[in-house]
């Protein structure tokens, strides 16, 4: 080509700044996935505090693609991510079976000896329960690696197994410019 050696998609894909990792072309780190992640405005579900009229104004409220699910805010051990697009799907599965805003909703188990199952959510089968994750040490070479060879858009960064961040396909390109080709 006269005008670069990437085809025409390549170039209207960096044109238009979409999130795309190129497979074809490696980068070399010295980070570590902490020096990467994002822990401010870090927004999580807790497995079992909320409501569905809590859940609708998250939606509402932030326009993340999905959220981490957490035992609790003070132990954070990782339960699971719930992409937005499921929990629009929860959400909607939930009027039309005409529960009440108040309904409490659970992402994992729903325990035996709640007083009322009739104003109850299973949020389980939308929720993914083995996200994958890396520990915060780990090196960005390998964390790259899983967003480019998996089609990853966001990984869970834990530390002995309790949420500390996470990593956006968006946090990797934004992190690309700063490191040396190989």
């Amino acid at each position: 080509d006269a005008f670069g050696r990437d085809g025409i998609y390549d170039e209207h894909i960096a044109l238009n700044g979409y999130p795309f990792l190129d497979n074809k072309r490696d980068y070399r780190f010295t980070t570590h996935a902490m020096d990467v992640m994002k822990t401010r405005h870090l927004i999580v579900l807790e497995e079992r505090t909320h409501t569905l009229a809590d859940l609708r104004s998250l939606l509402l409220e932030h326009k993340f693609t999905g959220f981490p699910v957490v035992t609790t805010l003070q132990e954070m051990e990782v339960r699971g991510y719930i992409t937005r697009a499921e929990l629009r799907v929860a959400l909607d599965r939930a009027a039309q079976q005409n529960l009440p805003p108040s309904s409490k909703c659970y992402f994992t188990e729903i325990p035996h000896h709640h007083p009322d199952k009739t104003y109850v959510m299973d949020m389980s089968p939308w929720l993914d329960s083995a996200p994958l994750s890396v520990v915060a040490h780990s090196p960005l070479n390998i964390v790259y690696d899983l967003f480019k060879k998996l089609g990853l858009w966001v990984v869970l960064v834990t530390a002995s197994g309790r949420l500390v961040g996470i990593i956006s396909k968006k946090d990797i390109l934004r992190h690309l410019p700063r490191s040396k080709t190989h």
